[in-house]
């Protein structure tokens, strides 16, 4: 019976832990740690689960050799051991899975957001040089439009990477507390719509050059009428 009441002791504790473990993360890093000790903690667990089985084998075989007042309270311990025992194993069990699943869509949201912020900030500067150059002919501003129509391209070649942003950070947001998925929604929030801003950008930068290319092909066109009436 000391031997049990041993063990309650350790599963109640491990039960403590698992309550009051700090909650899911969102940062790769601190996901990889958490997933590293509570491996430990889970292995360590099992292994006590093979005590616990061990201890009851025992203890039934006791029961064939006890009075009927012993039986009875070592039949009570044996059922509150093996009732913690399923109940702290089936917690650490939902905590291990819930971390093997979070830290890859982690490492996934995190790398996948670092490419796209460093993405935008490239493709808003490449929309700043298609600017129309002054005094500009046929050629300056045809080769200006073939510029902008392969960034819009390029920007449409990006869609499935934002919405894979937000997909994974939506699958981060459910098993992450309240206040990391608000975070999260914040930088979901922050890349679309600065998709949605450079992709309106581009087409105003293409109307503006083609409204240039319109200009300068119709002065190209007067100059040529007014070389050709004073012939």
């Amino acid at each position: 019976l000391r031997e049990i009441d041993d063990l309650l002791k350790y599963l109640d504790k491990a039960e403590n832990e698992i309550n009051t473990a700090e909650p899911i993360s969102t940062d790769p890093e601190t996901l990889a740690v958490q997933l590293r000790d509570h491996k430990a903690f889970h292995d360590d667990l099992e292994a006590k689960r093979k005590a616990v089985n061990d201890t009851i084998d025992k203890c039934n075989k006791m029961l064939r050799e006890t009075t009927n007042e012993e039986a009875e309270d070592i039949k009570n311990k044996l059922d509150t051991i093996r009732n913690q025992a399923d109940l702290v194993c089936k917690l650490s069990s939902e905590r291990l899975a819930v971390l093997e699943e979070a830290l890859p869509l982690a490492s996934h949201f995190s790398e996948t957001h670092a490419d796209l912020q460093s993405w935008l900030g490239e493709i808003e500067a490449e929309i700043d040089s298609l600017d129309i150059p002054a005094e500009s002919n046929v050629e300056q501003v045809k080769k200006q439009q073939d510029n902008a129509k392969t960034t819009q391209r390029i920007i449409e070649d990006h869609k499935p990477l934002v919405e894979d942003l937000v997909n994974t950070g939506h699958e981060l947001m459910d098993l992450c507390t309240e206040e990391d998925a608000q975070d999260l929604k914040e930088d979901i929030d922050h890349v679309t719509t600065k998709l949605d801003e450079v992709k309106a950008t581009i087409r105003e930068k293409l109307h503006q050059l083609d409204d240039a290319f319109r200009s300068v092909t119709t002065d190209v066109g007067d100059t040529v009428d007014g070389l050709l009436e004073e012939q």
